[in-house]
């Protein structure tokens, strides 16, 4: 990338000074946030349709008695509740008034994360606002609408209530899920791994809520993201098929410098100069 267009890179993102943290752990994302008022750290999950809070936590805020449903992750399902009424605040967007999901998280924060897991800060509230992330640079920014945005601009598209974005693999266009909540590498489906005529070269453990699995990996033909090339990726399959063709997370997406507006479907992305 040359000077200028570095400089205007940087000149069109928000600066340090007006950003929130956003702690970066391998390729997780936490944020600061708050349940009913009581402050948690946060994993950011963008794919998550509900924010949630681990069981043990609602138990000692004393927010009463959840509606029973299943909740269903890359590893399965698992029993989970439903609390109305709550408040949930992160990075500049409140919502009140709203419902949250429960579950034991402490499965999943062991086995993921090495650490507890109080919270996940979901698509609800990360859907509400336009949102500045550089990954590299540890920040998460609300941005105003009239602000300009550098990088390429991409339509984001959604099924199951999960969002994707264009992009291209071995010379053709597939929709990959926007995943902040994959900290664990790229997904793929059984279809597009049989379409694409891949053949495993191994298995390891994947899964998040719902539990541990093992899943066949493969290498991906050239993947290409905003004109940016990524060359023999690894990718897990997705044995529930519970994303898209592919689903994209941390790893791929530290590249960029990351503008979303899921409110208005677009997502932009300018890739980081790399040292």
């Amino acid at each position: 990338m040359s000077r200028p267009a570095l400089a205007l890179l940087l000149a069109l993102v928000p600066v340090a000074a007006f950003a929130d943290p956003l702690v970066v752990r391998g390729d997780r994302l936490y944020v600061a946030a708050s349940i009913e008022g009581h402050p948690v750290e946060a994993l950011l999950d963008s794919a998550a349709e509900l924010s949630f809070a681990d069981r043990a936590r609602v138990a000692e805020w004393k927010l009463g008695a959840a509606d029973a449903v299943t909740a269903r992750g890359s590893g399965g399902e698992q029993d989970a509740g439903l609390i109305r009424n709550v408040t949930v605040s992160a990075f500049g967007v409140t919502l009140s008034g709203t419902t949250i999901g429960v579950t034991d998280l402490s499965e999943v924060g062991a086995r993921l994360l090495g650490r507890r897991l109080d919270a996940i800060i979901g698509h609800d509230v990360f859907g509400e606002a336009r949102l500045a992330i550089d990954i590299e640079g540890g920040t998460i920014t609300r941005q105003s609408r009239s602000e300009p945005v550098a990088g390429a601009e991409l339509p984001v598209s959604s099924h199951d209530g999960i969002d994707s974005i264009p992009v291209q693999i071995a010379g053709r266009t597939v929709q990959a899920d926007f995943d902040l909540g994959n900290g664990s590498g790229p997904l793929i489906s059984k279809a597009l791994v049989a379409s694409l005529g891949l053949h495993p070269v191994g298995v390891e453990p994947g899964g998040g809520i719902g539990g541990a699995i093992a899943a066949e990996v493969y290498f991906l033909p050239e993947l290409e993201i905003a004109g940016v090339r990524f060359p023999r990726l690894r990718a897990r399959l997705d044995p529930h098929d519970n994303a898209g063709p592919l689903n994209i997370g941390v790893g791929v997406l530290r590249r960029f410098v990351i503008v979303t507006d899921l409110g208005e479907r677009k997502v932009w992305l300018a890739p980081r100069p790399r040292s």
